[in-house]
């Protein structure tokens, strides 16, 4: 009995061994994956003829760097959006986007997260939820209580918006999902990051086949046919997984990259008529 229960000790010493080190592996892989250095804020809206505000947003004892521009209510819908960047970007690639909702009578906030471009901070995937939450709130108080507010998330702000969506789900009117993974564990399974064996000793962070059937404002799926960074396969998932009213638009030809240089291609057509319907069934 002695040696069998040595033998058992040593068994869950082991796996804990195992889980420890894989937490420790998925951490630090989501840190590798998620955060880019050198980002560099090079253009702004006034670039593009766009009055606009620069919004510092503190959040601890770090500052995010925030734009908002605000469009011209030409629709009497006060529509705004609240832009959640992917990996590698910044607000400055966002100006022609920005633009573009813009001269269609929609408002835009974009914002960096910790340690991208102008923000401080350290460059933590811990940190990322508390700075959903901050460029929510500044996002609230700069967009009429009477106004239809949405959320836009592109590649990895996918993954950071369905993370926090049981806050921010009923102060909302929709969410646009662009490019997103069903699961960050499939991700890095799909990448060859690690083998499907052990991929079930990972624990599943950003799982947004899990998290956006708690969502119950309307959603607009929208991924590239093209796009071999995330394949479309991850958009039926995510549509399938949806519990509330959800389209799906998988556009032919369009990549990973949603066309942030000329927003009149690729998906920004659907993703405009979205809002816009959705606003009008709000009233």
């Amino acid at each position: 009995m002695r040696t069998l229960s040595l033998g058992i000790k040593l068994v869950l010493l082991l796996v804990l061994a195992v889980l420890l080190t894989s937490c420790g592996f998925a951490h630090k892989q989501m840190n590798k994956e998620f955060f880019r250095k050198g980002l560099i804020v090079d253009r702004t809206p006034a670039d593009m003829g766009l009055d606009y505000e620069t919004v510092p947003i503190p959040v601890g004892s770090r500052v995010l760097h925030a734009w908002f521009v605000s469009a011209p209510d030409t629709t009497q819908r006060k529509i705004a959006v609240l832009v959640y960047h992917g990996v590698g970007e910044t607000v400055s690639d966002w100006v022609e986007v920005m633009k573009y909702l813009h001269d269609r009578g929609i408002s835009s906030m974009v914002f960096d997260y910790s340690a991208y471009g102008r923000s401080t901070g350290e460059a933590e995937v811990s940190n990322l939820r508390e700075d959903a939450r901050a460029a929510f709130q500044a996002f609230q108080r700069r967009t009429p209580p009477d106004g239809h507010r949405f959320l836009i998330g592109f590649s990895m702000g996918v993954g950071i918006v369905l993370e926090s969506v049981e806050e921010f789900d009923a102060c909302v009117d929709g969410l646009v999902l662009i490019g997103g993974w069903g699961s960050w564990k499939s991700w890095l399974v799909e990448e060859g990051h690690v083998s499907s064996w052990i991929a079930w000793l990972l624990p599943n962070a950003f799982d947004n086949q899990a998290n956006i059937a708690r969502v119950t404002v309307p959603i607009l799926i929208a991924h590239g046919g093209a796009d071999d960074r995330i394949p479309p396969t991850n958009a039926i998932d995510l549509y399938r997984s949806a519990s509330g009213p959800a389209e799906l638009a998988v556009l032919e030809g369009m990549t990973h990259a949603p066309c942030l240089d000329d927003p009149a291609r690729c998906c920004w057509t659907q993703v405009v008529e979205f809002l816009i319907s959705t606003a009008r069934r709000q009233k």
